[in-house]
């Protein structure tokens, strides 16, 4: 391994440090499902996709150490996350619509 291999996984290691083991997540390779609802999607496919979305998270090996993950997110990743189903927790889509 050279100095540079070395550095670049004493960052990654860096950057994943705190992260919860998620493997065996249950939305790996669904993400659409859990993507926020899209202004140009009528609000009854987005409605279909968060219920399947959920029914996944109500199934999965590491829900709770996903929400424990998403509860502790703040600014930003905090916003995109309440607009997304993750860690059991659906948005609601009319509040959405009404409020960019």
């Amino acid at each position: 391994m050279t100095a540079a291999d070395s550095g670049t996984l004493d960052l990654l290691a860096r950057i994943l440090d705190g992260l919860p083991n998620l493997s065996g997540a249950a939305c790996v390779g669904r993400e659409v499902l859990f993507d926020p609802y899209d202004r140009d999607e009528p609000i009854d496919l987005a409605e279909y996709r968060h219920a399947r979305a959920l029914a996944l998270c109500n199934e999965c090996p590491v829900r709770s150490a996903c929400a424990e993950h998403v509860h502790n997110q703040r600014g930003d990743t905090a916003r995109r996350a309440r607009r997304a189903v993750i860690g059991g927790r659906a948005p609601r889509l009319t509040q959405q619509k009404e409020n960019p």
